[in-house]
């Protein structure tokens, strides 16, 4: 089958309304032709047609009338997805369109952004995850240090990747949500296939994805969580991961902790257990200990995840359970490098799952232990609650011996919070020392 040259040509000259119809005509022609023709199949179309037809589209994502620049995006986005073309290579395609894509989210005063419509700002994300989705190939993320440990020359698609994570960042504090999420959705696919890109600009994602995480919209807070931790643990995380956690990170994990909506909880456990498996796995690195950047914060991740074992929502509980009992095992792998073979290991069972959770909170007993009796006294309910039911739960799950050292400073905190104003944390506190007790 031909394609009219003519209207190749109209995409990019007449009047929008010559536009609009070439574009509905060559996405009919391409994308549902007629019964037993297929020119994406055809040598000469991928050859001569096709070339000329994406230039064309690229030039049309900044026409000045937004109803052609919503066509073109999504015809483009069906010709990424098309499977006649899985083998298409669309490089040069996504050179010219990364510049599009940063001039986009570009400032414009008075208005955010330099492209002025929110549905096509969206659109320009999706374009870009069907950029990633197309490309089978990661870009180059093992050989990003040298021996020295100094940041080794990047490759030309981690280049244009980290810039398209630049873009990203800025495009994160859209004021229109579904930018938001379809940003998450963009930054999960970075993480599959260039997670260096992330790690370039982490301190540029990260502060959107903090203000995000108590956005008014539920599902723009749970998939901001989860795209957090995807950040944080891309390409072993930050330089200064210190600061990072202490300042931001921990402090809006917790803050998540008491979102009202099971699902956003949900997603905090899931985001909370990934940076833990992190930190709790042995990493090696050239010239390095073999340890995770994140192994300080362990104890502080694996008590968000403790928290949220007691949580109201079975569901949340049992998850959080679940979660629990996987970074035992992996705790407990760290510890023992002998157990480190090539074979997968057999499924442990109920028993071993409970004494690996048993091992693993009672290594952690102390430094879990501080904070929750500190915050059991904090000016808010739901913190003192939280505190209380946790500490519960910590009782339950460590050996009673290594509790030994602490029994004063324990009875010291139950005597106080016991004559608590509310009712709840008495009831928390009872419940408390009932564990205890066992």
């Amino acid at each position: 089958m031909t394609i009219p040259l003519s209207e190749l040509r109209s995409l990019t000259s007449g009047d929008m309304l010559s536009r609009k119809q070439a574009l509905k005509k060559l996405s009919g022609l391409i994308l549902s032709p007629p019964s037993g023709s297929q020119p994406l199949t055809e040598p000469d179309f991928l050859a001569q047609t096709l070339p000329v037809l994406l230039t064309n589209l690229l030039q049309l994502f900044s026409y000045e009338k937004e109803k052609v620049r919503e066509l073109s995006l999504n015809f483009f986005i069906s010709l990424l997805a098309s499977p006649h073309l899985a083998n298409y290579d669309f490089a040069p395609s996504l050179t010219t369109f990364s510049s599009l894509f940063t001039n986009a989210f570009s400032s414009a005063p008075p208005a955010p952004f330099a492209e002025p419509a929110e549905e096509i700002r969206l659109l320009l994300i999706k374009v870009t995850i069907a950029f990633l989705n197309h490309s089978s190939t990661p870009a180059d993320v093992t050989d990003h240090t040298t021996e020295k440990g100094e940041d080794a020359p990047k490759s030309s698609l981690t280049v244009l990747y980290t810039g398209i994570s630049l873009t990203l960042a800025r495009a994160l504090s859209d004021p229109f949500p579904e930018v938001k999420r379809e940003g998450c959705l963009l930054i999960a696919k970075l993480f599959k296939v260039a997670p260096i890109a992330l790690r370039y600009n982490l301190k540029a994602l990260v502060t959107p994805l903090i203000a995000n995480s108590s956005h008014q919209h539920s599902k723009t807070r749970q998939m901001t969580v989860k795209a957090l931790a995807m950040v944080l643990t891309a390409a072993n995380g930050p330089d200064d991961c210190k600061k990072v956690m202490n300042d931001t990170v921990l402090p809006t994990l917790l803050k998540v902790s008491f979102d009202k909506i099971p699902t956003v909880r949900k997603a905090l456990i899931t985001a909370a257990a990934r940076i833990a498996k992190h930190a709790l796995t042995k990493v090696t690195t050239q010239g390095a200990n073999p340890t995770s950047i994140y192994e300080p914060f362990a104890h502080h991740l694996v008590s968000l995840v403790l928290s949220c074992c007691c949580d109201e929502t079975v569901e949340v509980a049992e998850m959080a359970t679940k979660e629990l009992a996987n970074l035992a095992d992996i705790f407990a792998s760290a510890k023992d490098d002998d157990a480190r073979v090539d074979a997968p290991p057999s499924p442990p069972t109920a028993a071993a799952n409970t004494g690996a959770v048993r091992a693993m909170i009672s290594h952690f007993f102390p430094s879990l232990l501080t904070p929750l009796v500190a915050s059991a006294s904090h000016w808010t309910l739901g913190q003192r609650e939280q505190s209380m039911n946790t500490l519960a739960t910590l009782f339950t799950l460590t050996d009673p011996a290594v509790m030994v050292d602490y029994v004063d400073v324990i009875i010291n905190m139950l005597a106080s919070a016991i004559h608590d104003d509310e009712e709840s944390v008495v009831s928390s506190t009872t419940r408390c020392a009932e564990s205890l007790a066992r």
